[in-house]
């Protein structure tokens, strides 16, 4: 009972924030957002050659794509 009191006021308190943020700013934080994840990642530090960078993005637009939906 308590697990679920925790997520119905979790998912509120995400529901409130998100409803009090102009729609821009929401876009500009949840690009912040994936960028940050993006370099925090394991090997987020690399550099890669044109070859893996290609293949990276191709792999990094549908893990965003995925996560949109």
């Amino acid at each position: 009972m308590i697990g679920k009191f925790v997520i119905f006021v979790i998912f509120f308190v995400v529901f409130v924030s998100l409803a009090s943020i102009p729609i821009d700013k929401y876009w500009f934080l949840r690009e912040h957002f994936l960028k940050a994840e993006e370099e925090q990642s394991i090997g987020g530090d690399l550099s890669l050659n044109p070859d893996e960078k290609r293949l990276n993005d191709i792999l990094m637009n549908h893990k965003k794509a995925e996560i949109d939906q």
